[in-house]
């Protein structure tokens, strides 16, 4: 269930180079959101002729009624939301999508995440706390990183320059480590590259993974298709399925990478 909320900012800050973290007021997408959903705003304070924008959650707190998504400031559109104050509304539709699968049954799961890709798993790594890993591969500059650390048993972190953390793709060692010590489950999100790398992983040690996928919508509640990506079914007929409804999040044997 999902509907228009209009929601008060209580915290609008830049965290890193053209990213910012903002922090809404909401009683109603708070209460029912689920790790890996997504909320679409319409971004411009005016509410012009802009297209509502889809952000991940990258926090829910239930028990204070907020919701803090992470975003990059790109066009008109992220131009406008990082100028607006504390106080000011701006109109929600959420929570949309099809969120993580989690399990307490779960002994270990590992993460894997790039760049704005770090912010739908930071509730994952809050629900699983010491039973996860997490890898985290950046350009050059590592964004929630600490929040990720308050919750995680251990984090690395990977920088294609090598600014901080160790050098080169966070998908690089990831098949000599799983084969010597599998988790129960792997959940990505971040550049299709990588998690289409983490899934081929996956798939050849046979550890289940998840992936978040990202896509340009247009209205976000699965009618104007913008969103359709390929996918497969179990007899592995292929089939355009839209983000926005039945993902972001699929199971990473349904999604046809290469097409």
């Amino acid at each position: 269930m999902s509907k228009e909320e209009f929601l008060k900012i209580k915290m609008n800050e830049k965290i890193a180079k053209g990213i910012y973290m903002m922090k809404l007021e909401s009683f109603f997408i708070s209460e029912l959101a689920r790790p890996g959903q997504f909320i679409h705003l319409l971004c411009k304070k005016d509410y012009g002729a802009f297209l509502r924008r889809p952000f991940s959650l990258a926090k829910i707190d239930q028990k204070n009624h907020e919701i803090t998504i992470v975003y990059r400031v790109l066009g008109k559109g992220t131009q406008s939301m990082c100028e607006m104050k504390v106080g000011e509304k701006i109109s929600a539709l959420g929570p949309l999508g099809h969120g993580f699968i989690l399990k307490d049954s779960y002994k270990r799961v590992d993460v894997v995440a790039g760049g704005l890709g770090t912010a739908p798993i930071l509730e994952i790594v809050k629900y699983y706390k010491n039973k996860s890993r997490v890898y985290l591969g950046f350009i050059d500059q590592p964004i929630l990183e600490e929040n990720i650390r308050n919750h995680a048993s251990k984090v690395e972190i990977f920088t294609e320059t090598g600014s901080i953390g160790k050098k080169g793709l966070v998908t690089k060692d990831l098949l000599e480590q799983w084969r010597q010590n599998p988790p129960n489950m792997v959940y990505t999100c971040g550049p299709k590259l990588m998690m289409k790398a983490v899934a081929q992983i996956c798939q050849q040690l046979d550890i289940p993974c998840q992936v978040s996928l990202e896509e340009r919508m247009g209205c976000g509640i699965g009618a104007c298709l913008t969103c359709s990506c390929k996918t497969k079914k179990k007899d592995q007929k292929k089939e355009y399925t839209r983000v926005c409804k039945e993902g972001p999040v699929y199971w990473a044997e349904e999604v046809v990478w290469d097409e």
